[in-house]
């Protein structure tokens, strides 16, 4: 028999015997008094060591727990000695866990208790295992004391047996079909609340089976458990108790059968849907489940989820607020440019630009828009100075960020026309060689200078009611010989002679 009695430990026991002790009717103990003994006026019965029976204990094990008590007392003897210990990792056998010494112990006097125990089966290797063992006594006037420590002995792994022999199992391949998405796409990128798609799937069986049967179901339906059945319900496959609140499906419903896909086959199914007007931007899981038999007849039902992203992107209209130019080649002109929110919601924009890519510039090209409510609208009054001719495209970025936080742009182009560099007019206000304010269009002669006696007629003329204005010289060929046309004849001197018009008003 090993015993383990370190001195440290003992002084331990001690001091928590002396502080958990308790009377039913106590008397208090005698103060200390400096050269008078400290004992107290009192039995005092602590554990002083304890061992077993083995050397080692193992989980299972069964041994015998020896404990030594003796009453530390000087002048009290302790009676009716009773030990009892409490189940944990040490279970105590045959006698329900009691010992007691009936003789008692006299002041310094030990005695020795023996309690068949076993190891918890439960009790891990390498740990230490714990009972808490109670005492309780009486001294010689019947006042009754308890105290209470804790046994702690270490618990070791079991001896490791040598392994028998044994025949390795023969590995049997099962038969099992996997109908899995392996892939899918859609005709409209992005999703948008109300807008119709095509939802393409890849479908292959990934198993070592051939899938025979195969029923795809949008959604999911009852008996759509992702495990292997019993033989098909009557009546066919229900499907009609998926969810469809974000994604339904258009002119075809939620069930599609595709037939028999053997190993290793890949097929592809398109289902139309259409996304639910009243779905707001996000990421939605949308359930499909597929239904078939293997080649014993055995039922299966494989579930699967992919995600669809839906956006809400701006709905805006960009265009001019009033009829723009016209614009000049080398001439500046205003671009009243205006955007409008379509939407139904709300929306914020960032920084709306115009450019052109060649042949101009546009100055005042940048603002931010911001927040705009739904039917708002927001302008930006730049200037265009085009360099050359002809129709010029005007390019039109806004910039915002979508449902997801990534930075997206608008792009929009409008178009204006760009006409030839007017002509200048002359120093004085006319063309050169003209009258002040005068135009003469190009090929036509000028006009001759008006003589003293063209003057006195046009004086005349006016005061007896008639129009007195200069003639103005008409320029254009006059029938097959060419020549010159005027308002007014000449005579062979050269000298205009005013034609007699009607009065006004007469």
């Amino acid at each position: 028999m090993k015993s383990i009695k370190p001195r440290s430990f003992l002084v331990s026991l001690v001091l928590l015997g002396t502080l958990a002790a308790s009377a039913v009717f106590s008397k208090p103990a005698l103060a200390s008094v400096p050269g008078q003994s400290t004992s107290p006026d009192r039995p005092l019965v602590v554990i002083e060591s304890y061992s077993t029976d083995k050397d080692t204990i193992t989980p299972g094990q069964d041994f015998t727990l020896h404990v030594s008590l003796r009453n530390v007392s000087t002048n009290k003897d302790a009676h009716n000695i009773i030990l009892t210990f409490a189940s944990g990792d040490l279970i105590p056998r045959e006698t329900g866990g009691t010992k007691t010494i009936t003789t008692g112990l006299g002041p310094g006097q030990a005695g020795n208790i023996s309690q068949p125990m076993i190891a918890s089966p439960a009790a891990n290797g390498g740990t230490v295992g714990n009972i808490t063992a109670t005492v309780t006594y009486y001294d010689s006037e019947g006042t009754a004391y308890t105290g209470s420590f804790n046994i702690a002995l270490h618990i070791t792994w079991p001896a490791a047996r040598p392994a028998s022999p044994t025949a390795t199992p023969t590995a049997i391949s099962v038969e099992r079909p996997q109908v899995t998405i392996t892939g899918y796409d859609m005709d409209v990128d992005p999703l948008q609340p109300g807008l119709p798609f095509n939802l393409d799937l890849e479908v292959r069986n990934l198993g070592n089976g051939d899938a025979k049967g195969v029923t795809m179901i949008m959604g999911g339906g009852p008996g759509s458990a992702g495990g292997a059945g019993g033989t098909p319900e009557p009546g066919g496959v229900s499907g009609g108790s998926g969810d469809f609140a974000n994604f339904a499906p258009l002119k075809s419903s939620n069930i599609h059968f595709i037939g028999d896909v053997g190993i290793g086959q890949t097929t592809k199914i398109t289902q139309p849907l259409i996304v639910n007007v009243s779905t707001n931007p996000g990421a939605y899981s949308v359930k499909f489940s597929f239904a078939y038999v293997d080649g014993r007849g055995t039922r299966f039902v494989d579930d699967q989820v992919i995600t669809l992203l839906v956006y809400q992107i701006p709905l805006v209209d960009i265009t001019f607020y009033r009829e723009p130019g016209p614009f000049f080649a080398g001439q500046p002109g205003a671009l009243p440019i205006q955007i409008t929110n379509l939407s139904r919601k709300a929306t914020i924009l960032g920084n709306m630009k115009a450019s052109v890519k060649t042949g101009g510039q546009v100055q005042n090209d940048v603002t931010l828009v911001g927040a705009m409510d739904p039917g708002g609208y927001f302008t930006l009054d730049a200037t265009l100075i085009p360099e050359q001719t002809g129709p010029m495209d005007l390019d039109i970025t806004i910039n915002y960020t979508d449902d997801f936080n990534q930075p997206k742009t608008i792009h929009h182009t409008l178009q204006v026309e760009v006409q030839e560099q007017m002509m200048e007019p002359g120093m004085e206000g006319g063309v050169p060689g003209g009258k002040p304010g005068e135009v003469i269009l190009p090929g036509e002669p000028a006009q001759a200078p008006e003589t003293f006696w063209q003057k006195v007629i046009r004086f005349a003329k006016g005061m007896i009611g008639l129009d007195s204005s200069v003639p103005q010289q008409v320029s254009g060929p006059l029938g097959p010989g060419g020549g010159s046309n005027t308002s007014e004849p000449a005579f062979p001197e050269g000298k205009p002679m005013p034609m007699p018009v009607p009065m006004k008003g007469g």
